[in-house]
């Protein structure tokens, strides 16, 4: 990253200033500890002399050597990729009856989804953001995306119309007649959202999002201040019942890998790094916050939860079809 000149009270710190002081610190933070084991040995590793003593780095060759030697088992460890330590995404999902009487209303019949596409608008990289999209939820699931043909004479009586203007984000699940539907706004999601249309086409499904699960206090913060205005009901808990359970009634794992995850900045008033809507409880090196919403595909878990709640519907299709 690159620092230009920080005002801090009354003077101005340069990048060669701020440099000073963080090493100023760590040497504060290094100083009355225990040398560790084999430092000399780790001194020798990184040890380099300036082959241009008026160099213009920031670092010096004696003080990156001293860091190097001192934060050589804290810096290793940076280069490995974290594992995230997540409990097994359940494979036995089953639908109880209180699950059953929540999605009853929120299935598309056969578990195919009709919809439309405005005609100036199938050229567009949003098009095909929304078409890749749904290739995926089809290669991943039972569901089938099926667009509709303007040139027919018999038109469904319920689709979802994606046009120039609309609703943001389709209604939770099937609803009756025409929905229609800003394709920009489905197929452009905050900044770094890059499974905000997955996430977008699941809720048409009727799969609440993962971080508005009725316990995700115990996994995430919200930070309803910082919520664009008209956007809260987003936010809102889904009930018990729509968090599905195993054979045992235990409910499945929280994920932040979910496709159905908010990121860090949904629906943010802007993109500064204070204005964060979202955060996990419980962040090592900001393992989760970078997880959030960066998916391009479903996840395990995205999977099971839409093949089971729509597995009776699929299968009606399959009885039709034969």
């Amino acid at each position: 990253m690159i620092m230009k000149n920080m005002q801090i009270g009354y003077k101005c710190l340069n990048r060669r200033e701020i440099s000073r002081i963080v090493i100023d610190m760590l040497k504060a933070s290094i100083e009355g500890t225990m040398l560790p084991i084999n430092s000399f040995d780790l001194m020798k590793r990184f040890q380099e002399k300036d082959t241009n003593p008026t160099s213009t780095k920031l670092l010096s060759s004696k003080d990156r050597n001293y860091i190097n030697a001192h934060y050589h088992h804290e810096c290793s460890a940076l280069t490995q990729l974290p594992a995230v330590e997540t409990r097994r995404f359940f494979t036995n999902i089953v639908m109880n009856k209180d699950s059953e009487m929540y999605y009853s209303n929120k299935v598309w019949p056969l578990g195919i989804v009709m919809y439309g596409v405005e005609k100036k608008l199938r050229n567009t990289r949003y098009y095909l953001a929304i078409k890749f999209a749904m290739v995926n939820i089809q290669i991943a699931t039972c569901v089938i995306f099926r667009e509709i043909d303007d040139r027919d004479e018999l038109l469904p009586k319920n689709l979802l119309w994606f046009s120039t203007e609309g609703n943001d984000m389709p209604a939770l699940g099937f609803m009756e007649g025409n929905q229609t539907i800003s394709l920009e706004s489905v197929a452009k999601g905050a900044p770094g959202h890059t499974a905000h249309t997955l996430n977008a086409l699941l809720r048409a499904l009727g799969i609440p999002m993962m971080s508005n699960r009725h316990d995700r206090d115990n996994f995430v913060t919200v930070l309803w201040n910082h919520i664009q205005k008209g956007k809260e009901h987003y936010f809102e808990k889904s009930p018990p019942s729509a968090t599905l359970t195993d054979q045992d009634g235990v409910y499945t794992a929280y994920s932040f890998d979910s496709a159905t995850h908010a990121p860090a900045n949904f629906m943010s008033e802007d993109c500064s790094l204070s204005a964060k809507t979202i955060l996990p409880v419980q962040d090592h090196l900001w393992q989760r916050t970078l997880m959030m919403g960066h998916r391009h595909d479903l996840a395990p878990c995205d999977t099971a939860i839409v093949n089971s709640v729509y597995r009776n519907e699929c299968q009606k299709r399959s009885i039709s079809s034969n």
